[in-house]
């Protein structure tokens, strides 16, 4: 049984459990558990399994289940009603995706491809594996729109850790060139953001998937290789300091396009002169799109098998 049929099946397991339990009250019926679901490849059909207590009603809640056949389909159709009712991902859609931390966007759309089964998906920016927060995914005809996604503007929250760097500029990497940062001062550290408020030169890290001669960046520093890299202008148009816990500095920070939020950290320890790398990312905007308008991958998986399960109640 494919991942997405076990998820049905769970679903109506649980729902079918819950009308039993809220909706079926009848003194014929014995105590009934919900044992097993098998879903039809088609989703046209499900055979259910059940345990009924004590067994000498049996046979009597087997009758009675019969009898509420219609009432069971429909009951478990307004259920499963989700917000994906109407959506058409073949043709085209635009989705809002939590990113979990440790996955790659890539895995994300790997992930759908597989829940939704359509091929063309991709989404409007990556994250990196050790970021979480805002992904657009576009499917269908909506992948055109996939570079006015990524003109927009950012919002994202992290933390920078003062006292070392990396090569990652990321806490992907061990921490190197460790300095004191005892006795960096808060006005200090007011200062040195100013730096990098407004329009930017900014240096793509090595540790990037910019093409460099056909080649990615961080496939060259992976061999130990560093490369001559052309600076970008780039905009922060808000670097805001939320709180100072030496080592840490949380922060909130509204970008354009290609701003790399570990540059920044990795630039803000060398002004203050004792190294500093981004310990935490979380992009929670993209435009007026906000992450916590955003499903996780598994509360889409979830809303998407029930909206599966509805249309194929609609169907029967």
């Amino acid at each position: 049984m494919s991942f997405r049929l076990k998820k049905i099946s769970k679903l109506i397991k649980e729902e079918i459990s819950l009308i039993f339990l809220h909706k079926i009250q009848d003194s014929s019926i014995g105590l009934v558990t919900v044992t097993k679901v098998d879903v039809s490849p088609d989703l046209r059909n499900a055979k259910i399994y059940l345990s009924v207590f004590p067994n000498n009603k049996r046979d009597s809640t087997l009758t009675k289940v019969k009898e509420l056949h219609g009432f069971f389909r429909t009951e478990l159709a307004a259920r499963m009603t989700s917000d994906f009712v109407n959506t058409d991902f073949a043709t085209g859609e635009t989705l809002l995706i939590d990113k979990p931390l440790h996955w790659s966007s890539f895995k994300v759309v790997h992930k759908l491809r597989q829940i939704i089964g359509v091929k063309k998906i991709g989404h409007a920016g990556t994250l990196d594996p050790l970021a979480s927060g805002l992904l657009i995914i576009c499917t269908g005809k909506k992948t055109k729109q996939i570079s006015t996604f990524q003109d927009l503007q950012k919002i994202y929250t992290g933390t920078i850790t003062l006292g070392g760097i990396t090569a990652s500029m990321d806490s992907e990497m061990e921490v190197t060139d460790i300095k004191p940062f005892e006795q960096i001062t808060e006005e200090e550290i007011y200062a040195a953001k100013k730096y990098f408020e407004g329009e930017i030169e900014q240096t793509p890290p090595m540790y990037s998937a910019v093409n460099y001669g056909g080649k990615k960046l961080y496939e060259l520093a992976r061999k130990g290789k560093t490369v001559v890299r052309s600076s970008r202008t780039i905009t922060v148009y808000n670097f805001l300091i939320t709180k100072i816990d030496l080592p840490k500095i949380d922060f909130e920070i509204t970008c354009s396009k290609g701003t790399y939020i570990r540059v920044l950290a990795h630039d803000l320890g060398e002004k203050l002169g004792c190294g500093a790398y981004l310990s935490s990312l979380r992009r929670t905007a993209i435009g007026d799109f906000s992450v916590s308008d955003a499903l996780t991958v598994e509360e889409f998986s979830e809303k998407y098998g029930q909206r599966a399960l509805h249309l194929a109640g609609s169907a029967a």
